[in-house]
């Protein structure tokens, strides 16, 4: 008998009757086995379930701490807008005085096709005249460009040499300078500038002269305050932007070019250098001080909230 349980233990699965054992036997062999129950299934162990559960764990909190550190840091890199204390088109120009007035022809307005290029409305044109220089001398008149910028994430900074370039204009050569301006907040009290020498097409030429740089060339300077700090390159301006401990963002450029009153000379690299600095004294004095709001107030405002909630 122990043998026949053996035989059809071991064929059970098959189906095949046992070999060496007669029908009547297996009769017999199914009803012991019927009687003693069915036999217990062996259960595999549930390690991998285990493991496939915590992987799953792993992988919804990560995903939970993902989005919520996605939500800070894009709390932390869209910057709050700067509001201006005074529009820049209403800077007062006698703050200027009394070195500088204003030209009697003064720059024409933009129109709305160039302001949509522009990407601001906060910005201003003006022909400026050094009344200490003779009205022949290059750099009598400043033709100042400034526009402002603040609430657009990830804005690329606009530079001259881009509409020079579309302009059909060739750059002569770039460089840079370190000018002494005192009493604009500057490291060292000098403002980084970039100095740019191009070529005008012939049909920007001035037809009364022929000879020498100012007549072929126009010199651009320009450079950016951006969070309370000088720059010069866009690039400068958008990591100054992005940083994660400021909660605010603005950038605002400055450009400069000099001619002589009639607008028919420009002035060389040198002369418009030299003509700069008692310009930009004055000019970023009053934007300081009647514009822009105290940048480290600004910045330290919602800090000092934080630490008193």
């Amino acid at each position: 008998m122990a043998q026949t349980e053996t035989i059809l233990t071991q064929n059970r699965s098959t189906g095949v009757p046992p070999t060496g054992v007669s029908p009547s036997s297996n009769a017999g062999a199914g009803a012991a086995l019927e009687a003693a129950g069915p036999t217990p299934i062996a259960h595999k162990p549930l390690y991998g379930s285990a493991r496939l559960v915590a992987c799953l764990g792993v992988l919804v909190a990560s995903a939970v701490a993902l989005i919520a550190a996605s939500r800070v840091f894009e709390g932390l890199l869209h910057k709050r807008p700067v509001a201006l204390l005074r529009p820049i088109p209403a800077m007062d120009a006698h703050r200027l005085e009394p070195r500088y007035t204003l030209h009697p022809i003064p720059a024409p307005l933009l129109n709305e096709e160039t302001l949509e290029t522009l990407g601001t409305r906060e910005y201003l044109l003006w022909r400026v005249v050094d009344v200490t220089r003779d009205r022949s001398d290059p750099a009598a008149v400043a033709h100042l460009f400034i526009t402002y910028y603040t609430g657009k994430p990830d804005q690329v900074p606009h530079v001259p040499d881009e509409c020079y370039f579309a302009a059909g204009s060739q750059l002569v050569r770039a460089e840079a300078h370190s000018i002494p301006v005192p009493g604009v907040r500057a490291d060292g009290n000098k403002v980084p500038v970039r100095a740019t020498v191009w070529q005008m097409p012939p049909r920007s030429r001035f037809p009364s002269l022929s000879d020498g740089e100012g007549a072929r060339n126009r010199t651009v300077l320009y450079f950016f305050h951006c969070n309370g700090a000088y720059m010069t390159t866009r690039n400068e301006v958008r990591l100054a932007q992005a940083g994660i401990r400021q909660r605010y963002a603005y950038y605002m450029k400055i450009e400069v070019n000099f001619t002589d009153y009639t607008f028919t000379r420009n002035a060389t690299s040198e002369e418009s250098v030299e003509a700069l600095p008692p310009l930009l004294e004055r000019v970023m004095g009053t934007l300081l001080e009647e514009h822009l709001p105290d940048w480290s107030r600004l910045n330290s405002a919602p800090q000092a909230q934080e630490r008193a909630n």
